[in-house]
């Protein structure tokens, strides 16, 4: 009767020591998977980005004619208002702030360290700067400080 007592204690033991390691390893796993899709969707939104500053895109009329430098803040902005359809003016405001809301969430996802707006903010307008910058080599692109401030608002 003892050796079956401690048998069942022996089994018991066993099944409680594999779940908790089950448990342990999903956790882990979840961890793992976490981290993976979180690093997906970071190069994802950089490369949504990439895509739409840097390639024309007929449907939306993105690089399809000459480019020209803006560099006095809110000019575009009033002149698409003012002068332009409104779904020009949607699509090119709307358009430069979602560009960048999936980026700076990302940012603040992935870096713990940059979970902060300021920090967000500075690395969404240095981004946007960089593709500005980038831009103005581009016959076919727009150099606009508008774009930077609008970005800039979508990463915040």
């Amino acid at each position: 009767m003892k050796y079956k007592y401690e048998m069942t204690e022996k089994l018991y033991i066993l099944i409680y020591s594999f779940k908790i390691m089950l448990i342990v390893t999903i956790g882990d796993l979840w961890k793992v998977l976490k981290k993976l899709m979180i690093n997906i969707l970071f190069l994802c939104s950089i490369l949504f980005i990439v895509y739409l500053t840097m390639f024309p895109e007929s449907s939306l009329t993105i690089g399809v004619n000459l480019g020209g430098i803006n560099l006095i803040p809110f000019h575009t902005i009033l002149d698409l208002f003012f002068h332009h359809s409104f779904s020009d003016f949607v699509i090119n405001n709307l358009g430069n702030i979602i560009l960048f809301v999936p980026f700076g969430f990302m940012i603040a996802l992935k870096f713990k360290k940059m979970r902060t707006l300021s920090k967000v903010c500075l690395i969404g307008m240095s981004v946007s700067i960089v593709i500005e910058c980038i831009q103005l080599s581009m016959l076919y692109r727009w150099t606009d400080i508008d774009d930077v401030i609008l970005n800039t608002g979508g990463a915040s």
